[in-house]
């Protein structure tokens, strides 16, 4: 083997295992974030003074402990689906089995456009438009109200 062969197969698996640890510290970085917020939602559900704090005026006490509920389990599933642990189809066979929960379908209608405003990653917004499939779904399943 020529040394120029050599020196180019080098510096190609170097390239590869620079760009493979990138890859493992930013999923590092987005579990470590992940569990700050998890925490934060826990701590929130458990403390009623940070649930007055974040509670807005207009959100009764039990509709908010469902909209923080349901924010802990949608932001887990998506960085479930970020790091690529669901593929596109069980993604929304999850997504639509959340969206059959009352909290998750409030949370949703109450700040879908801020998720999708904040959505920073094609990734972020593939989720968003599966969990936005699944809530038309849901709605269009449901029956007319009464009166």
């Amino acid at each position: 083997m020529r040394t120029s062969t050599a020196i180019l197969i080098s510096a190609g698996v170097s390239a590869i295992g620079i760009a493979f640890s990138h890859v493992q510290h930013r999923q590092r970085l987005e579990l470590g974030t992940a569990e700050l917020h998890q925490n934060m939602l826990a701590d929130t559900l458990r403390d009623p003074d940070l649930l007055e704090l974040w509670r807005t005026k207009d959100e009764t006490l039990e509709k908010f402990k469902r909209s923080v509920g349901a924010n802990r389990q949608l932001s887990f599933t998506a960085l479930k689906y970020r790091l690529g642990l669901l593929s596109p189809e069980t993604l929304r066979v999850q997504t639509d089995s959340l969206m059959h929960r009352r909290g998750v379908r409030e949370h949703w209608e109450q700040h879908q456009s801020f998720r999708m405003a904040e959505a920073g990653s094609r990734r972020d917004r593939e989720f968003l438009t599966a969990l936005a499939a699944s809530h038309q779904a849901t709605q269009e399943l449901a029956p007319p109200p009464v009166g």
